[in-house]
């Protein structure tokens, strides 16, 4: 397995955001695709992410490999990385580590070691919802943090035409 990102936020900052929900997880690498499906700690909530083999720059999976790694420590690492600089995932099977080469101004390696996780994968549920909404994220962003001035619980809510934000504290 090799894996070259030469536009890295893609990745950095998804898993970025993932890792505030999980700990450890299992990534799914496959001919294709990379999938993470993952329960935070309380069973609350579900994390389903895909990342399409088109998002890197060089793939190369012979066959399916799940890697299991502790998703903090993994953050730490992708954090090190600029905007400009090339990661590379492989995995070094004799140490039975994540091996990321992050190459920039300068060229440092990190080893990660691979868990053995026992957990089944959460099956993820059929959902239908009965409406759609789109907008832009710059417009979501701000109001979400708009409502985290006043409250840590926000409500959505959608009247025909009509998309609203609301929290009280």
């Amino acid at each position: 397995m090799k894996l070259v990102l030469t536009e890295p936020r893609y990745f950095t900052e998804s898993i970025s955001i993932i890792s505030e929900l999980v700990n450890e997880v299992t990534l799914k690498v496959q001919k294709n695709q990379i999938d993470l499906i993952a329960m935070d700690p309380a069973n609350v909530a579900m994390t389903s992410f895909t990342l399409l083999s088109s998002a890197f720059a060089e793939y190369q999976v012979e066959a399916t490999k799940d890697v299991s790694i502790n998703l903090e420590q993994l953050r730490q690492v992708l954090k090190r990385a600029k905007s400009s600089d090339t990661i590379t995932l492989s995995i070094d099977e004799k140490k039975n580590k994540l091996k990321i080469k992050i190459v920039g101004n300068t060229t440092r390696t990190f080893d990660l070691a691979l868990l053995r996780l026992d957990e089944k994968e959460p099956k993820v549920p059929d959902l239908s919802f009965p409406i759609k909404i789109t907008t832009g994220t710059a417009l979501f962003d701000e109001a979400i943090e708009d409502m985290g001035i006043i409250s840590d619980a926000l409500s959505l809510t959608v009247e025909k035409e009509k998309f609203t934000i609301d929290s009280a504290s």
